[in-house]
């Protein structure tokens, strides 16, 4: 990644080398005038944004746009270039749009339907349902997720999530044609499981959690193994943003529960 500036003759400069605008290739010429460059994540903030009301008709591409305040990467600044491997220590797992600029931000806030400007890293756990799960780590909620105004759904984006558009999104990241749907409609994709016999429930990781109104998914079995416990690990979106929890922490553990599991292709 470097920091580059774009003239309107769609002349490059910043660095040296060259890149493609608009799909057209450019070569860059170094540049002087750039003393210093800002390193910015954009973080989403946690609203509890829905489309229902905008989109009472089942309207597409009305989505509501979400909040993001631009945080600075100090760590970075006045480096024209970075290696993305530079910032793996600061990247935990999940989505991460990063830009520069040539002077600190004055306006810190910006709302937008779409993907925020600027490169975007994806961090996942592993190549597994549940690791692709963890690329919307901290993604905010979002009541009934839809298309943008340039067609991507919200949660393809990995702009925003419900709780069941998050426990589809791992399917169709593996290459599963689950459209997004409502928690009881999910069900006749899913095989259900049957508790045991002492009455607890079998426990996979990769198991979903179905109470109705809400749907997790086990993103961790913990000892004692093979039986959902309060100490298994559990990625949800309740509202704020999506994280993983314990079971036991879970703010409506007490509704009535089914286990389901994905069959396997």
């Amino acid at each position: 990644m470097a920091y580059v500036e774009i003239g309107s003759d769609g002349s490059c400069s910043g660095v040296t080398g060259t890149l493609k605008n608009s799909g057209v290739i450019v070569h860059c010429k170094p540049s002087s005038s750039v003393k210093s460059v800002y390193w910015y994540i954009w973080d989403p903030l946690a609203l509890d944004y829905s489309n229902d009301m905008s989109c009472w008709r089942g309207k597409q591409e009305c989505a509501k746009p979400i909040t993001y305040r631009a945080r600075e990467i100090g760590e970075f600044r006045g480096r024209s270039k970075l290696l993305p491997i530079e910032l793996g220590p600061l990247l935990k797992e999940g989505t991460h749009r990063i830009f520069a600029a040539p002077e600190p931000l004055r306006v810190l806030y910006m709302k937008s339907n779409q993907r925020p400007p600027g490169l975007e890293i994806v961090v996942r756990r592993d190549d597994s349902y549940t690791g692709y799960l963890s690329e919307l780590m901290d993604v905010p909620f979002v009541l009934f997720p839809l298309a943008t105004e340039n067609g991507e759904h919200q949660t393809d984006a990995r702009l925003g999530a419900d709780c069941v558009a998050l426990v589809i999104y791992g399917q169709r990241r593996m290459g599963r044609h689950i459209p997004y749907v409502s928690p009881p409609a999910l069900k006749k994709f899913l095989t259900p499981v049957l508790p045991r016999t002492d009455g607890n429930w079998p426990a996979s990781r990769g198991d979903v959690l179905h109470f109705g109104f809400q749907t997790a998914v086990i993103y961790e079995d913990r000892k004692p193994y093979g039986v959902l416990n309060d100490d298994d690990l559990i990625i949800h979106t309740y509202h704020g943003r999506a994280e993983v929890v314990r079971f036991g922490a879970l703010p409506y553990r007490s509704h009535r529960l089914e286990v389901y599991r994905w069959p396997r292709n």
